[in-house]
């Protein structure tokens, strides 16, 4: 045995200090980089140009700020190593190949100067016809809830987006966050209404839609928390749930966005509202509000309405969940689970005590007893002032009505809503069955799509993402004012030898050069002959993103890789009449 290999207590002592020092070193350099990067952030070019539409009604707080530390809707520690650590995937958004007669531009074309229920026809059918080339062969529910779980996607350290808080006359804060395109370009914005339990500080099950509503398309995106969420819960002395309080914050927040005096108005060209599952009752209820409180030149403030499996029927949806049995019971824990970080003075419901608030009695009969508990505080906290505290009128057979379920029952009154509505549910959902939701709807201005795979809007598992989001980005578009855009390429000089047909040819991977780069390399790579390569540039000033900071963070990165695949295409010689073998790289952006 050699010398050095006996442990002397010496030794010992001297391993001991100097792994001490190196994990000690670690630590202290890990603590530097995260306080610098923080600070970083926060005096960034895009953070200060955010702030700049900062007003009374509307904050763009800090990170020292109370609504930036105070975050009790987060995951605990654990979880969050689970989902986003150990399971995370980085969803490219790269396309399929599809048939010539599946193609999702195709298919998006036909939406254009549709109505709502054209449009729903016509994407039912193409989910039928393309069924084999749209559905990626993902079937099995459990692999749908972690996939969708854990899509990848820093809220935090994303230059784009940034906290807001709305203060509302009646004493409600809103907390969300807002994504800009980082210009003074006047776009759509879609106002989007997180789901059960939803807060913006780690929204999951919700991330698909915010990624391709705003990384993919031309609009920029306010997410805001759900009333039931824990944020929500935290900041307010009532709780809140379904359509008649939220809607009426939609509702409120509209009337902001289109005020000539409020800063963030100067950039917002035109209005749509999308809420998933319970956040779709209140926009569901806002596309009845917005028919009775109009602008001052009589038009509508917001222009279109999209549900992801929303609850149309509160009282029915909400028997459902609290029916005995083993699905009652799950859906008790998870409340349970989703609430147990707030510490309020109700604490016969918010409590995380489990040896003195559960009623075992009733837990061995499989009885829901939280959330029946719950339902009767808000039931006896409604208050129908919130309307004139909030200066919006309701339509005239709402008016007076003074319990909670009575003001939770808009559909008398709906025949009134004119504006186009669509729904998208999956027809598999035990959570907010499609019958008896947005089954019962049937009008000309409203559209349902059932998707036949998924299970509560796992579209982006069940379903090809790209023609997912084609078919969102076509749906909205085609049902605001028309959107000019202008269109930018760039030229690909082909080899004498190089197949010139544009759809031989795909983008299949992307190349950066460094933290700071100036453009993004493109490699694109022949379909059937994948040895032919071809290397080419697109300045970033030139995309559909104003890029302020200095240096391109990871999540920019994979924001812009998405954005390529379902804007950039490739085409042919379009009017060039020389000899030369020539692809184009052709895309659009607002002027």
């Amino acid at each position: 045995m050699k010398t050095d290999d006996i442990l002397t207590p010496g030794i010992i002592i001297h391993r001991m200090r100097v792994y001490g020092f190196a994990v000690f070193g670690i630590l202290f350099g890990f603590i530097v980089f995260v306080f610098f990067s923080s600070r970083a952030r926060a005096h960034s070019p895009q953070t200060i140009f955010m702030r700049g539409f900062q007003s009374e009604r509307v904050l763009f707080p800090d990170e020292n700020s109370e609504y930036s530390r105070s975050v009790p809707g987060r995951d605990p520690a654990l979880m969050r190593w689970f989902l986003q650590d150990l399971l995370a995937w980085n969803p490219s958004g790269k396309p399929a190949f599809f048939s010539p007669g599946c193609k999702p531009e195709l298919w998006a074309d036909k939406l254009m100067g549709k109505k709502a229920h054209v449009q729903g026809q016509i994407l039912n059918s193409f989910l039928r016809v393309c069924a084999t080339e749209l559905e990626t062969g993902v079937h099995q529910q459990w692999i749908h809830s972690l996939k969708i779980m854990s899509i990848q996607l820093d809220l935090e350290n994303h230059p784009f987006l940034h906290r807001v808080v709305f203060r509302l006359p009646n004493g409600d804060v809103l907390k969300g966050r807002i994504a800009l395109k980082g210009d003074l370009k006047k776009r759509p914005l879609i106002i989007f209404r997180l789901g059960v339990f939803g807060t913006s500080e780690e929204f999951k099950p919700e991330r698909f839609i915010f990624m391709m509503l705003f990384e993919q398309t031309p609009f920029n995106v306010l997410v805001l928390d759900n009333s039931t969420g824990p944020d929500y819960l935290a900041m307010n002395s009532k709780a809140a749930l379904g359509g008649f309080s939220e809607g009426l914050q939609n509702m409120w927040i509209a009337k902001v966005l289109t005020d000539p005096a409020e800063p963030l108005s100067q950039i917002v060209g035109a209005l749509h509202m999308v809420g998933m599952s319970l956040g779709g009752h209140g926009v569901l209820f806002a596309s009845l509000l917005n028919e009775f409180n109009l602008n001052e030149n009589g038009q509508k403030r917001i222009e279109s309405f999209f549900g992801f499996c929303p609850v149309v029927h509160l009282k029915t949806n909400i028997d459902h969940l609290l029916e005995a049995g083993l699905f009652g019971l799950g859906v008790e824990f998870w409340s349970r689970y989703r609430l147990q970080s707030l510490d309020l003075p109700n604490q016969n419901l918010l409590s995380w005590n489990w040896l003195r608030s559960l009623d075992w009695l009733s837990w061995l009969r499989l009885q829901p007893i939280f959330l029946k508990k719950a339902m009767s505080q808000v039931e006896n906290e409604f208050s129908n002032e919130m309307p004139k505290k909030l200066g919006l009128s309701l339509p005239p057979k709402m008016r007076g009505r003074r319990s909670f379920w009575e003001a939770q029952d808009f559909w008398p009154s709906y025949q009134d809503v004119h504006s186009p509505v669509m729904i998208w549910g999956n027809k598999n959902d035990i959570l907010v069955p499609i019958a008896e939701n947005a089954g019962s709807l049937s009008r000309e201005n409203i559209a349902v799509v059932q998707f036949p795979v998924g299970y509560h809007c796992t579209l982006p598992i069940g379903y090809d993402w790209s023609a997912i989001s084609r078919m969102l980005r076509a749906s909205l578009v085609s049902q605001g004012p028309l959107m000019t855009m202008e269109k930018d390429s760039v030229r690909i000089e082909l080899a004498q030898s190089y197949d010139a047909t544009p759809g031989a040819w795909l983008i299949d991977q992307f190349e950066w050069n460094g933290d700071q780069p100036q453009d993004i390399g493109l490699l694109l790579r022949h379909r059937s002959f994948p040895q032919q390569i071809i290397h080419e540039i697109i300045p970033l000033k030139r995309l559909d993103f104003r890029f302020r900071n200095s240096q391109l963070s990871l999540p920019e990165k994979q924001m812009l890789e998405r954005w390529i695949f379902q804007n950039v295409q490739i085409v042919g010689n379009r009017s060039d009449s020389s000899s030369r073998r020539t692809l184009w790289l052709q895309w659009e952006r607002v002027p």
